[in-house]
């Protein structure tokens, strides 16, 4: 048995992710107009053009390995942009429209499940002509329930109210989504875990309404109570058998099967771009609905999204009997259970959770680091005797040290760059250093002032200033409590398995002092 399920994210509309049969697609219009949409909170989730800021529905399927803006240009509001600017464990707290699942409707009577023995491909094609049920499961605050927004859900406060007649309590919709997300017998089908999961991590960590807080049987028994009482939950769950001891901890979720990961695990030899959404789309468009534009004819943006978000999950559906075979084949099923999928929500959690950083720490080294860089850079132009010599032009560099003061490079050491320039690498200068001690008895002074020049250089740029543009302050909290930094932890950069870290990467944090104050001082446990 399987579902398959993502995040529906509202955001403000975005000109890049434009219809094609959206009229008012107009690139330069979106652009002088971004900084006025960032800074207004009026919203619309139709097409009301009186609105300032109009709303569209987005997934975690959106590529992830793209950049969408540029240093000089408007403020990036794109929040699957590569740059600084966006730090995916945001999504956590982003405004929603809720969880939507896709599944077969004879998987909701009971019948079939387990598709009689068929193949993968037979089963994917099954499925493909199977009628599929579509459930949307509002987990943003709705007309009829914004009470709940002053019990333990008041960060929902500035999100858009969602335009349904839905009378179930946002506390009961979130306990009925972490009851399906937790329980274990029935495959949890996705694209981009990673980012699916922010949302939940974010509500047990911030929400006091969380089950997060309750543990032990108490934990199951509520689930238990919530589950039998709602036939939407139960179909999706299954929990109709007698045994309902059967649920997760929220932070080793070994039900979830995420595509992403699994072409991965297939092929680890694969680029980001082989295994992003859009590829599987285009190659596999026989087995999921025909998703022409006329779709999108006449309807409000945010339908578009919403329609959009059914049809990538209708051919997710039915892709997964074809993949699974495949990992099944290649004896890769128990590696994702126990291992990848229990890994991938844990490493989720703790991107969502971040660790704690003290920006001020690095902030006060900052300004005597970049007086000892100024210092270098006089110091070496009187050295050379030129007014114009830069220590961070490699070029300049070599022409000084090879011309001008003649210096050889040792044995054994490649003297050219691949672009023919004279190499002036660290381990280079070193040698020459070395090589000119054991000659001369001393080296020139300016080989000291180039490797401290760039040592320092590499503090300031990579860590120093960085770091500090990397971390979020909680609203309202004092100076003395630490920001939140969250490293992104990826599964699938490096084919040999190992994971990797980007903004920042924690992996290679310097262990040196500069000025008495260590990069990875500034890291607090919390």
């Amino acid at each position: 048995p399987y579902v398959a399920w993502t995040m529906i994210f509202l955001d403000p509309l975005c000109h890049y992710r434009q219809y094609a049969t959206d009229s008012s697609s107009s690139t330069g219009s979106n652009n002088n107009n971004s900084k006025r949409r960032k800074k207004s909170k009026k919203f619309s989730l139709n097409s009301d053009t009186t609105a300032t800021t109009l709303l569209e529905c987005t997934t975690p399927f959106l590529p992830s390995n793209k950049r969408y803006c540029t240093d000089k240009g408007p403020t990036c509001t794109a929040w699957n942009c590569t740059c600084d600017d966006q730090i995916r464990a945001m999504r956590g707290g982003a405004p929603l429209l809720g969880a939507i699942f896709v599944l077969n409707k004879s998987d909701e009577e009971g019948e079939g499940e387990d598709d009689g023995g068929a193949t993968g491909a037979a089963a994917a094609a099954e499925g493909g002509r199977r009628r599929k049920e579509c459930y949307l499961l509002p987990l943003g605050p709705t007309e009829k329930c914004l009470d709940d927004l002053e019990a333990g859900y008041s960060r929902m406060k500035s999100w858009p109210i969602i335009p349904f007649d839905c009378e179930v309590s946002l506390s009961d919709r979130w306990s009925a989504f972490e009851a399906i997300i937790s329980n274990n017998q029935r495959k949890m089908v996705t694209y981009n875990a990673t980012t699916a999961l922010m949302p939940f991590y974010h509500h047990q960590f911030h929400d006091e309404c969380s089950m997060h807080a309750i543990d032990g049987d108490s934990q199951v028994s509520q689930i238990d109570d919530m589950l039998m009482s709602s036939q939407f939950t139960s179909c999706l769950t299954g929990t109709q058998d007698d045994n309902h001891n059967h649920f997760q901890r929220p932070a080793n979720l070994r039900s979830i099967w995420d595509l992403r990961l699994v072409s991965w695990m297939l092929r680890p030899d694969v680029s980001d771009d082989q295994i992003e959404w859009s590829t599987f789309k285009a190659g596999f468009s026989h087995l999921g609905p025909d998703a022409t534009t006329e779709l999108y004819d006449g309807i409000p943006i945010v339908s578009r999204g919403l329609t959009e978000a059914r049809t990538d999950l209708a051919l997710l559906h039915s892709l997964y009997p074809l993949i699974n075979e495949q990992l099944i084949r290649h004896d890769l099923l128990r590696s994702l259970e126990n291992i990848e999928a229990p890994v991938q929500s844990i490493l989720a959690s703790m991107e969502c959770r971040g660790v704690g950083f003290y920006p001020q720490r690095l902030k006060k080294v900052e300004s005597k680091l970049s007086a000892r860089i100024d210092e270098l850079e006089a110091r070496s132009r009187a050295v050379t005797q030129d007014s114009d010599f830069l220590l961070s032009s490699p070029q300049q560099v070599s022409q000084y040290l090879f011309d001008t003061l003649k210096l050889n490079v040792p044995e054994g050491l490649v003297s050219k760059t691949k672009s023919s320039h004279r190499s002036t690498s660290e381990e280079t200068l070193k040698a020459i250093k070395a090589d000119a001690i054991a000659s001369r008895g001393s080296a020139p002074e300016i080989l000291d002032i180039i490797l401290e020049f760039r040592t320092l250089s590499k503090l300031l740029t990579t860590y120093i200033r960085p770091l500090p543009l990397l971390c979020v302050r909680g609203e309202g909290k004092s100076k003395k409590t630490p920001s939140r930094m969250h490293p992104q932890w990826m599964m699938t950069a490096v084919r040999t398995g190992r994971l990797s870290c980007r903004k920042p990467n924690l992996q290679q944090l310097p262990s040196d002092a500069v000025f008495g104050v260590k990069p990875r001082d500034a890291f607090v446990p919390s």
